[in-house]
């Protein structure tokens, strides 16, 4: 094992000399910097004849920013704006957090589950880049707007997958047929958040063929299914998720986190 003063010399040294002038959030979402700053930090561990993941590397640095120990280094302030793209980046970090029981800033750090955050960011219609979408996310993170879903957390789904409704007219089978919640939307907003004790039924039959929500309907009516998605959460094989009133309070969390356009709480 490393010394852990050692460790964070190194990290500071390989911090300094790939950031450039910006912040640690903005090198953890620049590919080009974070990878000058991975292969700085492997160099001093092979110097060292030590084993350093990238992984652990990069959550130390981010835990000497928060403790205050990489002092006055930002040089360069990004001033983007995220709003055209922020629920891309909130869905993303949702469901990557979901999946994988972890925050954004750990999920970043790893690179198979920075990978699946980028995948599902990339399903949505947007100009964005991986590294705007990133820091979209940890700014939704530092505004305290990623907070973690109680109930989710009590009753953590066992599958989440996210569909277009043009996949699911053509082939609903994806859909699987368990209890679960499941969230309309596209790439700028969420439309409808809903419940089901039988999500083939609920999201293939009642919604996208022709949903029994009217303003949902008028939607996909006016607009087309092309930028339309499901993000659906299933509980295969838990006996609580045939629950009602535990499905409700699921529900009214997803309705509570994003906003709805569509849902009577979320107007």
């Amino acid at each position: 094992m490393p010394s852990s003063d050692a460790l964070r010399d190194a990290v500071k040294y390989a911090f300094c000399a790939s950031h450039d002038g910006v912040s640690t959030d903005e090198l953890l979402c620049d590919d080009e910097k974070l990878g000058r700053f991975d292969a700085f930090v492997q160099q001093w561990a092979g110097a060292e004849a030590i084993t350093v993941t990238v992984t652990e590397a990069r959550h130390l640095l981010l835990n000497l920013r928060k403790s205050g120990k990489l002092g006055p280094v930002v040089e360069k302030r990004y001033r983007g704006n995220h709003d055209s793209y922020k629920y891309v980046a909130e869905t993303a970090a949702r469901i990557a957090e979901d999946r994988h029981r972890t925050t954004v800033d750990r999920i970043l750090c790893d690179p198979l589950m920075r990978s699946d955050f980028d995948g599902v960011a990339q399903q949505f219609q947007t100009v964005a880049t991986p590294k705007d979408i990133r820091l979209a996310a940890m700014s939704l993170r530092k505004a305290k707007q990623l907070q973690p879903l109680v109930a989710q957390k009590l009753l953590p789904p066992t599958r989440i997958i996210r569909l277009s409704v043009s996949v699911i007219r053509a082939d609903g089978s994806q859909v699987p047929r368990v209890p679960g919640t499941y969230v309309f939307g596209t790439s700028s907003q969420c439309l409808y958040v809903g419940e089901a004790d039988e999500l083939h039924r609920r999201v293939v039959k009642e919604h996208c063929v022709h949903s029994d929500r009217q303003l949902l309907a008028q939607h996909l009516w006016q607009h087309g299914p092309n930028d339309v998605y499901v993000e659906i959460r299933s509980y295969e094989g838990v006996a609580d998720a045939q629950r009602k009133q535990i499905r409700r309070a699921l529900e009214a969390e997803l309705i509570e986190t994003r906003r709805p356009a569509f849902n009577i709480q979320g107007r």
